[in-house]
């Protein structure tokens, strides 16, 4: 639709990069968010259980949080519910019962570190 005399920024057209919009008075779109964990968002399930070395692979993990295995503070929760630092998970293996506490979230933990993300509350 661009002919010979359409310029790109004129009036009531969409501007092309972000500094032209600020310049003009705009206001400017906001920046997407960053891939990785926001400590305001949390960790998924799922993740963390592959994280803390509960479950092993995350694929396993999910497929346990869908077949209803897994409850946070009570109530049964999907793999991509959000997990925060001080919530109570419990996991249902077979006929046990597996609960922690969620001490810290962290993306990328060694196996020493793996066992100081959460704390055993019961262990049946």
């Amino acid at each position: 639709m661009r002919g010979e005399n359409a310029r790109p920024n004129a009036p009531g057209r969409a501007f092309f990069c972000r500094r032209s919009a600020f310049a003009a008075g705009k206001r400017a779109l906001p920046l997407a968010p960053r891939r990785g964990l926001c400590y305001n968002m949390g960790m998924r399930l799922d993740k963390f259980l592959k994280v803390s070395r509960i479950i092993k692979r995350r694929t396993v993990a999910a497929q346990a949080c869908d077949d209803g295995r897994a409850e946070i503070n009570g109530r049964p929760a999907k793999p991509s519910a959000r997990l925060k630092v001080g919530d109570s998970v419990t996991l249902h293996f077979g006929d046990k019962l597996f609960s922690f506490r969620v001490l810290s979230l962290n993306e990328n933990a060694r196996k020493e570190e793996a066992a100081s993300l959460y704390e055993v509350i019961d262990e049946d």
